[in-house]
C-alpha cells in the first residue's frame, strides 16, 4: 500500500506531502497508543491504530496545507492521506526506540521547551494566555497536552541521536567543490535544418499519408464570430475638465511619490584586481591606488590622472566622472565612502576596496533629499487625473450600452446611439488572436460562454478598452480537408524531412572527424564549417542555451576525449561538438566556500542516514493494515 510512495518519494509532490506530515507529525499529532473503539486500521508491532485517531491526524494535516488542500488532485489526496498513515506508524516505532533506550524527559525539561513553542510567543516572550487559548482550540487539558509534547521530545532525541552519526570527510568536501567547480568550454558546428528545407520537395503522396498520419494537429477548433461595440479610454479625455484643486490635492495625497534621493557628484580612478586574483597582485594594485592618491594629495589633477591610470572604460575618458547617482547605483563600500564618510571636496582617506578592485574617489557635490515641486510635476499629474476621469466616463457609457441592450434594445442601435465603436469580427477559436481587435484571454473566454445566437455579454475590459459582445455565428470543431491545410502540411512536413537530414548529415560529419582521427576545429576549418565557442559551463547550468544532455557528456569524457560521442538535437538543429578547454576550480575559492560545503553535505548526510536508519526500522517492524484502511483512502 506504501510502495507507491516509496517508489516515488523524489517527486516535488511527495517531498511536499512528506515535509508537511513531519511538521504535523513533530507537534500536532495528538495520537495515542490506546485502542480505540472506532474501527482498527491498522497495526504496528500489536499496537494498534484506530480510524479516530487517523482522523484526528488527517484534520491537522489538512489544517497544515491551509489553502492549498483545496487544490490537490483526487491521486495527490490520497497520497497524501498514505503519508498521514505513515507518519502515524513511523511515530509508533520512534517512540518504541525511545523506550527501548531508555530516553527520558525530565519535568523541567519539559517546561523548558513548553516555553519554546512558537506558536505561544508573544513579543518575544511565552504567553500564557496564547497558551490556554490553543488548548481550548483544541479541546485539550494541560495534562495531554504535555504527554504530547514528551513524546515529541522523545522522538527528536531518537532523531538526533541518529543524525549525529553522520560525518563529512575533507575529500567529500573536495569532491563536492570540484564537482560544483570545475568548467568547460564547448566549441560546437551546427547543422540547421533551415539549411535544408528549401531543398526538400515531399511527393502528393507523402503530404497525404503525412496528413492522415497527423489528422488531430490540422483540427480546426470550435470558432465564434462576434459583432461588438466598443469605448476606447482615449475618446473621452477631450470630454472631461480637471481642476486646478484635484491636481492640488492629487499632489498631497501622494507627495512621497515625488520624493528625490539624496545624490552625488563623484569621480572616480579604478584599478583593477578582482578578489580570485593572488594575494601578491592584488597587493600591487593597492600599491599602485595608493601612489595615485599620494599624488592627487600632492596637488595633481584628478581628471587628467583618471585619464592616465583608470580602468573603468565607461569614466577613465571623462575624467573619472560618473555624473549624478543615487546610493543604490554603487556598491555598498562605494556608496558608503560617498554618502556617510565624505565631504564635498574631499579625496577618499584611502583607495575603496571592493571585489572588482581599488577605487580612489573624490566627492564633488551631494544633493540631499528633496520633494519636487508641484510645477514640475503637474502636467504630469493632469494627465493622469484626465485619463482616470475618461476612463470612469467609459465605463458609466458603456455600462449603459450594457443596460439598453438589456432591456432589448437592438444591439447596433445602442451601439451607434452612444458613439460606441462597431464592428463584426471574423471567426476565431478560444485560443490564438482575433483579427482586427487587440482581444485578450478575457474577451475570447466571455465571447465563447456565448451559446445562442444574439446572446451578448456583460461589459469586458481590454486594456484601455470596453467591449461588449454579441453572438453572430457559433462554428462546431471540425475535420479539414486536405486541400484546405495542404500549405501548412507541405510546410511541416518539409520541416520534419530537414531535421531528418540536419541529423544525418551531423552523424555524416562526426564519423568523418572520428574516421580521419581529426578534431571538430580542423575539420571546420577544411569543410568551411561555422565554429562557435560557448561561454565556460558548469555542470550545474546549462550554459549558454547548449543541451544540457551535451554539457554532461563533456564532463563524462576523458582527458584526452575531447570530441563529444554524438549529435545533440535542439530544436530544429542538431550540434557536433568537442571540449576545447576545461577549468580547473580556483584553489582559494575552496577554503572561502570549505565551511558552507560542509555543511551542506553533512545536512544532506544526516537526512540520508536518518532516513536509511527509519527505513530498517520498517522493514523489521510487524505492520498489518485492515480493511477499514480502504474505506478512508
Amino acid at each position: 500500500m506504501l510502495s507507491y510512495m516509496r517508489k516515488h518519494a523524489k517527486s516535488w509532490f511527495i517531498k511536499v506531502l512528506l515535509g508537511t506530515v513531519i511538521v504535523v507529525f513533530i507537534f500536532f499529532y495528538g495520537f495515542s497508543l490506546r485502542e480505540r473503539e472506532s474501527a482498527v486500521l491498522a497495526k504496528v508491532n500489536g499496537i494498534k491504530i484506530a480510524k479516530r485517531d487517523f482522523q484526528k491526524q488527517w484534520e491537522r494535516v489538512l489544517e497544515f496545507q491551509g489553502a492549498r488542500g483545496s487544490d490537490m488532485t483526487s491521486e495527490q489526496r490520497k497520497l497524501l492521506r498514505q503519508a498521514t498513515l505513515q507518519s502515524l506508524i513511523d511515530q509508533i516505532l520512534l517512540l518504541e526506540e525511545a523506550k527501548r533506550w531508555k530516553i527520558t524527559v525530565t519535568p523541567v525539561e519539559l517546561r523548558e521547551q513548553l516555553t519554546q513553542v512558537p506558536y505561544f510567543q508573544e513579543n518575544g516572550r511565552f504567553s500564557p494566555r496564547l497558551y490556554q487559548q490553543y488548548l481550548r482550540m483544541r479541546g485539550m487539558n494541560e495534562d495531554e497536552f504535555l504527554r504530547e509534547l514528551e513524546k515529541d521530545l522523545k522522538i527528536q532525541r531518537v532523531e538526533q541521536l541518529i543524525r549525529d552519526g553522520a560525518w563529512v570527510s575533507d575529500e567529500e568536501v573536495e569532491a563536492l567543490y570540484r564537482l560544483t567547480q570545475e568548467k568547460v568550454v564547448i566549441q560546437y558546428v551546427e547543422f540547421s535544418a533551415n539549411s535544408f528545407i528549401e531543398e526538400i520537395s515531399p511527393s502528393q503522396q507523402e503530404l497525404e499519408a503525412h496528413f492522415k498520419e497527423h489528422l488531430s494537429d490540422y483540427r480546426i477548433p470550435e470558432m465564434v464570430k462576434v459583432e461588438y461595440m466598443r469605448f476606447d479610454t482615449a475618446d473621452y479625455t477631450s470630454q472631461v475638465e480637471v481642476t486646478e484643486r484635484e491636481i492640488e490635492e492629487a499632489y498631497e495625497r501622494n507627495k512621497q511619490r515625488w520624493k528625490e534621493p539624496p545624490q552625488v557628484l563623484a569621480r572616480q580612478i579604478f584599478i583593477r584586481s578582482p578578489e580570485r586574483e593572488e594575494d601578491k597582485v592584488r597587493m600591487k594594485a593597492l600599491e599602485k591606488a595608493e601612489e595615485i592618491l599620494r599624488r592627487l594629495k600632492g596637488g595633481e589633477d584628478f581628471a587628467q590622472l583618471a585619464k592616465e591610470h583608470s580602468q573603468d572604460p565607461q569614466t577613465a575618458n571623462k575624467g573619472g566622472a560618473w555624473g549624478w547617482k543615487r546610493r543604490e547605483e554603487f556598491p555598498e563600500p562605494i556608496a558608503r565612502a560617498l554618502f556617510d564618510e565624505m565631504k564635498p571636496g574631499e579625496l577618499s582617506p584611502q583607495p575603496v576596496k571592493t571585489a572588482l578592485g581599488f577605487h580612489v574617489l573624490k566627492l564633488e557635490e551631494r544633493k540631499e533629499e528633496t520633494i519636487k515641486p508641484l510645477a514640475e510635476v503637474r502636467d504630469e499629474l493632469e494627465r493622469e487625473i484626465r485619463k482616470t476621469k475618461a476612463r470612469q466616463k467609459a465605463a458609466e457609457i458603456a455600462e449603459e450600452a450594457y443596460l439598453e441592450v438589456f432591456q432589448g434594445r437592438p444591439f447596433k442601435e445602442v451601439g451607434q446611439k452612444l458613439g460606441a465603436h462597431m464592428g463584426i469580427t471574423e471567426p476565431f477559436p478560444l485560443q490564438g488572436p482575433v483579427k482586427g481587435l487587440e482581444a485578450g484571454e478575457a474577451l475570447r473566454n466571455a465571447a465563447f460562454l456565448l451559446r445562442e445566437k444574439e446572446d451578448f455579454t456583460e461589459v469586458i475590459q481590454e486594456g484601455e478598452s470596453l467591449y461588449i459582445l454579441q453572438l453572430v455565428e457559433r462554428i462546431p470543431a471540425r475535420d479539414p480537408s486536405f486541400e484546405e491545410v495542404k500549405e501548412k502540411v507541405t510546410q511541416d512536413l518539409k520541416r520534419v524531412k530537414a531535421i531528418e537530414r540536419a541529423g544525418r548529415e551531423a552523424e555524416k560529419a562526426l564519423e568523418g572527424i572520428k574516421a580521419a582521427k581529426s578534431s571538430l576545429a580542423s575539420e571546420a576549418a577544411k569543410m568551411g564549417w561555422k565554429l562557435q565557442l560557448s561561454p565556460p559551463a558548469g555542470r550545474m547550468a546549462s550554459g549558454a542555451g547548449l543541451p544540457n544532455e551535451m554539457i554532461q557528456e563533456a564532463f563524462s569524457t576523458g582527458p584526452e576525449e575531447n570530441l563529444l560521442p554524438r549529435p545533440y538535437r535542439q530544436g530544429d538543429r542538431y550540434l557536433v561538438a568537442e571540449v576545447k578547454e576545461r577549468i580547473e576550480p580556483d584553489p582559494k575559492g575552496l577554503e572561502e566556500r570549505r565551511p558552507l560545503l560542509r555543511s551542506l553535505l553533512l545536512s544532506e548526510k544526516r537526512e540520508s542516514l536518518f532516513r536509511s536508519w527509519l527505513t530498517e526500522l520498517r522493514s523489521k517492524a510487524e505492520i498489518s493494515t485492515y480493511k477499514a484502511l480502504e474505506e478512508i483512502l
